[in-house]
């Protein structure tokens, strides 16, 4: 898969928008859009970046610990701006800065969503530091024959 970083910015301000005038401001629930739109960004960008693949990803996995968390949403924009202006210039990548790092010391282990179907409900194996996270299927969810 190519890396499409226009669709990163993309996926990145659907999920601040999202997250800061919705979640923010009475949809709640809504923040199941805005780990999917962080899970697209992450992934769109591993072809091209797996630094920051790792660090969007880090960064979902904070908000999908504490829905309150908000992530340098700015930083990462601007930060995927001056890729594309250095990729368009034919220049060297910038580092990515520090700013928007996920800070992975305060979750030593981010390997956070491996789901595993189980009878009717999908249980998703995390960090045990973080609060569990388990979706039931309704029954016209299943795809039985």
């Amino acid at each position: 898969m190519e890396a499409c970083l226009n669709c990163v910015y993309k996926h990145l301000a659907q999920a601040m928008i999202i997250h800061t005038e919705e979640c923010n401001n009475g949809y709640p629930n809504h923040i199941h859009r805005v780990i999917g739109h962080l899970a697209e960004a992450s992934r769109e960008i591993v072809a091209y970046s797996q630094d920051l693949a790792i660090e969007i990803r880090s960064q979902r996995i904070r908000v999908m610990g504490d829905p309150r968390y908000m992530p340098p949403y700015e930083g990462l924009l601007d930060y995927i701006v001056a890729l594309i202006a250095a990729d368009t210039a034919k220049l060297p990548r910038p580092a990515i800065p520090l700013e928007i790092r996920a800070h992975p010391e305060e979750y030593e282990d981010t390997r956070l969503a491996v789901p595993v179907l189980t009878g009717y409900s999908i249980n998703v194996i995390q960090n045990p530091s973080l609060p569990p996270y388990t979706t039931k299927l309704n029954s016209s969810d299943s795809h039985s024959k």
